[in-house]
């Protein structure tokens, strides 16, 4: 089973902690990592890409996953 992209976000600062508190614990948990696949801004390294582009296509592509995912389990049911 693929795996649930999640994108965690926050443009307060004051969530920094609880932002890196949850990519932690589903990355560190054995059972959560199996179905989630974390995606946490703050540890992009800094490249060559303008960071509102970066964003904006790591958004999509967690839009993307979930729309496979609901689009397969849909399936199940019917």
């Amino acid at each position: 089973m693929p795996s649930i992209r999640i994108f965690i976000s926050s443009v307060q600062r004051e969530f920094a902690q609880e932002r890196a508190a949850l990519s932690d614990y589903l990355r560190g948990d054995p059972l959560m990592r199996r179905f989630f696949n974390v995606f946490l801004f703050e540890d992009v390294p800094a490249s060559d890409r303008r960071p509102d582009s970066l964003y904006l296509d790591e958004v999509e592509r967690s839009r993307e996953g979930s729309d496979r995912q609901r689009r397969s389990a849909s399936r199940l049911y019917q």
